[in-house]
């Protein structure tokens, strides 16, 4: 191959690689109208998660015992499953859980992409189980860890809590819980780097059949499971969708008819559900946001109101001191009057009453006043030229 055609090939694969990597996060940040969610659609406003589940498969005509069924929102925790903690036939979803097990090993440095189980790189085992599902490089990966029950064992951290364990009657099955692939599903959506390269083959797997068959809106992850001999069926799909709030889907199911179309049904019913309750969140997170600015805004108003109230206050007690203190003498503090309680007002400003001036300047007090600031008690003015000079006129 031409060096300048191998460079151009090694180009487009970055690339396609770059664009696999970044299509949740787009859809994640696509424009969301809630006005295309209104709250009283009836599909959703009037049912809970149950009577829901319960209306679809009187639809689909599905028994509800044969059906397992697990929704999880990664945003709000909301968590629902239909017989939940029911073993199935697991198919080919066991691809999952096991593929987790071997990119959780490359993570640590325990291995590498690169190393060979069975003759065959782990890289290439990854590819064709989790994209094109083949059974005999599956089976490359159960031999690699020893015995069926070596097997199961080292899958259970991957499938349960710690400190749960597989129920021992399936041990030898391959059969496991909506629940339990659920959990595989958690830990590869939290953690996607611990465990390399599995997320992007299940973003391309089955790109028209299963959950994806007719959802179109948003990126989906995952992987289908379809069983078949002797008049028994199982189909299955798990996934990861990239809704506003992502969430995580399980279906499986136990000799029912229909299996795929209730499985793409599923999907695209619990996507609207998903879609629903975001702008339901969206809203009351709208109203509690109105509501603080309210609050805010009045504890604002009461505080603006408290301080002018507090100011006046203030004001109000400086006038008085104020007023007091022009109608006292700052000295004896008795209030202004005649005699020698009159003001005296001083060259800088200041008063103070006549005794305390004379005393302060060691004077006697005056027995005499100038007779043209004098008045009788009639009002009149008193003045030499009139002889008004008895006492008697002062009283």
């Amino acid at each position: 191959m031409k060096p300048c055609l191998r460079r151009c090939r090694f180009a487009l694969l970055l690339l396609l690689l770059f664009l696999l990597a970044a299509l949740p996060a787009r859809a994640a940040d696509a424009p969301f109208d809630p006005a295309a969610w209104p709250a009283e659609d009836p599909r959703f406003c009037a049912l809970d998660w149950e009577d829901l589940i319960s209306a679809f498969l009187q639809r689909h005509g599905l028994d509800a015992e044969r059906v397992g069924l697990f929704y999880y929102n990664t945003v709000t925790g909301e968590a629902r499953d239909w017989n939940g903690d029911q073993y199935f036939t697991a198919a080919s979803t066991y691809k999952v859980p096991i593929n987790l097990v071997f990119a959780d090993k490359v993570s640590r440095g325990e291995m590498t992409l690169d190393e060979l189980i069975g003759g065959v790189p782990l890289r290439n085992i990854q590819f064709n189980t989790l994209r094109s599902s083949d059974n005999s490089q599956g089976e490359l990966l159960i031999e690699h860890l020893g015995t069926y029950t070596q097997y199961k064992a080292a899958m259970t951290p991957y499938l349960c809590p710690p400190g749960e364990e597989l129920d021992p009657a399936h041990l030898l099955e391959n059969a496991f819980t909506p629940r339990q692939m659920a959990y595989a599903l958690r830990l590869l959506y939290d953690a996607p780097e611990r465990f390399p390269e599995v997320l992007d083959h299940m973003l391309l797997a089955q790109p028209d059949s299963y959950f994806r068959q007719n959802e179109r809106r948003f990126p989906i992850a995952h992987k289908y499971g379809y069983y078949a001999d002797l008049g028994f069926r199982a189909c299955n799909d798990i996934g990861i969708v990239w809704t506003h709030e992502p969430v995580i889907l399980v279906m499986m199911t136990d000799a029912v008819d229909g299996g795929p179309q209730a499985l793409a049904d599923y999907c695209v019913l619990m996507c609207e559900y998903s879609e629903y309750w975001h702008a339901r969140h969206l809203e009351q997170e709208a109203q509690a946001r109105i509501a603080g600015e309210m609050e805010e805004a009045a504890w604002q108003e009461a505080e603006a109101q408290f301080r002018a109230e507090a100011l006046a206050k203030r004001e109000a007690e400086e006038r008085a001191q104020a007023q007091q203190e022009a109608e006292e003498c700052p000295i004896c503090t008795e209030p202004y009057g005649p005699g020698q309680q009159r003001l005296a007002l001083l060259n800088c400003g200041h008063g103070l009453c006549m005794g305390c001036l004379h005393r302060l300047l060691g004077a006697a007090p005056p027995r005499y006043a100038h007779v043209p600031l004098l008045t009788a008690p009639d009002g009149r003015r008193l003045s030499k030229r009139d002889r008004d000079l008895h006492m008697g006129l002062l009283r």
